[in-house]
């Protein structure tokens, strides 16, 4: 199978979603918390509590999630001679036309892998649904459905980076498609601001039970 339709890149350095360096105590809010908003539970919960799966698999993740995996999108794929290998990927529990791929508007959470997957065991996995076999041979890889053997493949591997789809906050996507180093920088200062208030309103609220 040729990759040169996937997205190829050097290095798993591309996940500007990397860990922060000091671990939050922010504690994980289920997605009733958030009145089924699914927006707020993903960003919370996997953005801004990234630092919590430092050392954690994606099998912690994926039982921590409460809505289930349906896709897959923007693979990533690290450039190793004579095997390309996985490094990162998009688990995505929305598509919002259930058709196309759209980064402004669907729901994921972005997932780096410290320990890269061989691209052959990789599809395989993926090839156990015939609708992506079928949309591998149209060299089409936009997005493919999820399987039990990709998890089987996957679940154990340690977590190089997370977050969810900043782009469906409007401040975050205008500044992520300028796609420059500055306003990267300025996405991770609003988020840390947003871990702030977090931090507050639960201070606020373990306080007001403690009364």
């Amino acid at each position: 199978m040729k990759t040169n339709s996937i997205i190829l890149v050097l290095s798993a350095m591309l996940f500007v979603c990397g860990h922060t360096r000091a671990q939050d105590d922010l504690p994980y809010r289920p997605f009733q918390a958030f009145n089924n908003d699914t927006i707020r539970y993903l960003d919370y919960n996997f953005t801004i509590r990234n630092d919590q799966y430092v050392d954690k698999t994606v099998g912690d993740l994926l039982r921590d999630l409460e809505l289930p995996v349906i896709y897959i999108s923007n693979i990533v794929m690290q450039i190793d001679r004579p095997v390309h290998k996985l490094v990162g990927l998009n688990l995505v529990i929305r598509l919002v036309r259930d058709v196309d791929w759209d980064e402004s508007k669907d729901y994921y959470i972005k997932i780096g892998l410290q320990t890269p997957v061989d691209y052959e065991d990789f599809f395989d996995a993926l090839a156990t649904d015939k609708r992506n076999s079928d949309k591998m041979n149209e060299r089409q890889y936009d997005f493919l459905y999820w399987t039990p053997q990709l998890y089987e493949l996957i679940k154990d591997n340690k977590l190089g980076g997370i977050s969810a789809n900043d782009c469906l906050f409007p401040d975050r996507r205008k500044l992520r498609e300028t796609n420059t180093w500055e306003d990267i920088e300025l996405v991770k200062r609003i988020i840390e601001t947003e871990k702030a208030n977090w931090r507050n309103k639960i201070r606020t609220e373990r306080q007001a039970r403690e009364k």
